[in-house]
């Protein structure tokens, strides 16, 4: 029970302190945020809009303490504080979590994000990628607009001023194995689906979140949450190629990547791929799938979305309209396949790369035997990643860099 004060000016003096000093916290963050800035491609725009909050934020806490102050009731009072309080403490996680989070991320992850969302024709799509438990995306402007529910001032800036801004979560060891990286093509396909198609949403409306860990879900809240995996599942596979399937496959295997409810299940789900992977000639990674033998089950089944189909048809339209397709090329696979035999950098295209590369490294790793054959796989491995890592990163350059200075140059001459 909480304690009662019979002199509530003194209970108002130890609720104010205390929010007064966590924003004090969110000023000094502010200072080291604007010293330190934001890594990433979007980090200079992230950096003045959370300043902008942070400002407006510590404009308005004393018109918050005020309402605070004028509360009759004790229990409201400190329910009140207590919100304020857990607001500001969990905006202050958030600040110190992108701060630092995207020191910790490998550059050449976000090269291959910026460039799948320029092939994709939207590379105005702004993200922040940092370091989480699981593979997931967030909405960050509706975050911070649903968690400022008291400062209105702040929620006005936000829905005004703050633009859509994703922030990927990826766990460490996904982060380190450039192989797993076209996983993210999943993450990519929710962002466009939520901030610029909405095939899901003409069918089956988004489910209003209230938590997280809410159930029972309704069989329409169910539908929409199945119809926007399966259709994410679609954009990278369309995009990516085999490669996304056999990796996860892999993850499947060692549950790197835990499923919840709002997805469907493995089973569902590979059933799914393995037929697009059929449609576009990829029997064997196909046979793979279907081989699995997977006891989960889903909250329904596929067959009961009545309008997934309609859903891909149109997703597989926009995405051919881009000509985004990953269709492999027999020469450059050959060249990619010769150049990372010898562990030399091919740097042509992103998604050659991973395709190849993973087919190359199985063939490698099988090839070796005998004494201390797991330590020397494993120094394998860990060249490739090098390798990987270096191609995307000069891909990255000749695509977006060099075409910039050699305009650059064209100007001053001219």
């Amino acid at each position: 029970m909480a304690p009662s004060y019979q002199d509530k000016s003194n209970l108002d003096e130890i609720i104010f302190s205390r929010v007064r000093a966590v924003v004090l916290n969110l000023v000094n963050t502010k200072e080291r945020i604007d010293k330190e800035g934001i890594k990433g491609d979007s980090g200079d725009n992230l950096k003045r809009l959370l300043s902008q909050t942070i400002e407006i934020v510590e404009q308005q806490i004393e018109s918050v303490l005020d309402e605070i102050g004028e509360i009759k009731r004790e229990d409201v009072k400190i329910r009140r504080s207590s919100r304020i309080h857990r607001v500001l403490e969990e905006f202050l996680y958030l600040l110190d979590l992108v701060q630092s989070g995207t020191q910790q991320i490998q550059t050449e992850l976000g090269y291959l994000v910026r460039t799948a969302l320029k092939e994709l024709q939207h590379s105005d799509i702004k993200i922040l990628i940092i370091p989480g438990s699981s593979l997931s995306t967030t909405n960050l402007s509706i975050g911070l607009e649903n968690l400022f529910e008291f400062f209105t001032d702040v929620r006005s800036f936000i829905q005004s001023d703050f633009p859509f801004y994703w922030i990927i979560y990826a766990p460490p060891s996904f982060t380190r194995a450039p192989l797993n990286w076209p996983l993210i093509g999943h993450e990519i396909g929710h962002m466009l689906e939520r901030q610029k198609w909405n095939l899901v949403k003409d069918y089956y409306p988004y489910p209003i979140v209230s938590s997280p860990v809410r159930l029972p879900y309704s069989t329409r809240d169910t539908k929409s949450y199945y119809a926007q995996e399966f259709q994410a599942d679609f954009v990278a596979l369309t995009y990516f190629g085999p490669i996304f399937a056999r990796r996860l496959l892999a993850i499947y295997y060692t549950r790197e990547l835990v499923i919840s409810p709002t997805h469907p299940s493995w089973t569902e789900r590979f059933g799914a791929i393995a037929q697009k992977l059929e449609e576009t000639g990829f029997v064997t990674e196909a046979s793979d799938l279907k081989a699995v033998s997977v006891e989960e089950s889903s909250l329904i089944s596929r067959d009961r979305i009545e309008h997934l189909s309609e859903i891909i048809v149109k997703t597989a339209e926009i995405l051919g309209q881009a000509n985004c397709d990953y269709n492999p090329n027999d020469i450059e696979e050959k060249k990619a396949a010769s150049r990372l035999e010898r562990l030399a950098l091919y740097t042509k295209d992103m998604r050659t790369l991973l395709n190849v590369a993973d087919k190359v490294l199985r063939k490698k790793k099988a090839s070796i035997s005998g004494t201390n054959a797991e330590s020397r796989k494993r120094d394998l491995e860990s060249d490739f990643d090098y390798i990987l890592r270096d191609s995307i990163r000069l891909s990255y350059v000749k695509q977006f860099v060099q075409p910039a200075m050699d305009l650059d140059r064209n100007s001053t001459s001219s």
